[in-house]
């Protein structure tokens, strides 16, 4: 079977990429699966062990036979875990996060500050908020409207500032501007809306521009969500986006523009509600 897919990987790899059938393109991909699996099923390839420095190359797990330093520490924490002996591998643990912080302190940093944003979830949490903002703008239509309208209010500008604190903290995580893919872009584009919205409420007020900053960022971070399910949203950016330069200037200029026609599309559909 390995010579008959080597024979057929050798047909297809000749034809242009573009050019080659449904077949061709599946025996390509499964050369490559295959590939890769040779590649790392050798223990010696594995490179789990972190660098001596900072910027410096990861050593290999296993060299001339032998476990590298590092590896053993590795290694027996993770025959803790398999053994299913939660003290020890929570000492093991504790022992080499302190280990590695003390090596790498700025990466290490940014490492637990990540931890920390995955479990706090702000965006989750705005989805929420956004919702609970609609029904106090909504409800002051009904009564009691300056008090509902200033609780709405101040919870849509309480959630935007957590917004922000979730896009700031992703920049800071990936050193990155704030659109790298499309659930960055979807992030974005509900914040950079909903402040649009606010603008609106603050010379108007009148509970439509809250009603709508609250559907758009709902809308928007129910998206990113769904975008979100593979579970990395940091991937590296494309090759085209490889420069901070244009990350940090034409890319959110672009998604302004898409933030902007959003508000206005909403706004058209509440007036035509209404």
């Amino acid at each position: 079977h390995k010579d008959l897919v080597q024979k057929q990987f050798d047909l297809a790899i000749q034809i242009p990429e573009k050019q080659r059938d449904l077949y061709q393109k599946r025996i390509v991909e499964l050369a490559q699966h295959v590939e890769q699996y040779l590649e790392i099923r050798q223990p010696e390839r594995l490179m789990l062990v972190p660098p001596a420095t900072e910027n410096g190359d990861w050593p290999m797990l296993v060299t001339n036979g032998q476990l590298t330093p590092g590896g053993e520490r590795f290694v027996s924490l993770l025959q803790d875990y398999r053994d299913d002996h939660p003290r020890e591998f929570n000492q093991a643990t504790a022992d080499y996060h302190a280990s590695l912080a003390r090596q790498f302190p700025s990466t290490m940093s940014k490492v637990d500050f990540e931890t920390f944003f995955n479990k706090v979830e702000p965006f989750y949490l705005c989805l929420w908020f956004y919702v609970l903002v609609f029904v106090l703008a909504a409800l002051s239509w009904l009564g009691w409207r300056k008090i509902l309208w200033s609780a709405g209010m101040g919870l849509l500008v309480g959630t935007l500032l957590i917004h922000t604190f979730g896009l700031v903290s992703r920049i800071y995580i990936t050193g990155r501007g704030p659109v790298t893919n499309l659930y960055s872009s979807a992030i974005f584009i509900a914040w950079a809306a909903v402040i649009l919205a606010i603008i609106l409420e603050v010379i108007y007020r009148n509970g439509l521009g809250a009603a709508v900053a609250s559907l758009m960022g709902f809308a928007s971070l129910l998206v990113a969500h769904y975008l979100g399910n593979d579970g990395d949203t940091m991937k590296p950016v494309v090759a085209v986006l490889a420069t901070n330069f244009w990350l940090w200037t034409h890319v959110p200029c672009v998604t302004l523009g898409y933030a902007s026609t959003f508000l206005s599309g909403m706004m058209a559909i509440a007036y035509v509600v209404l």
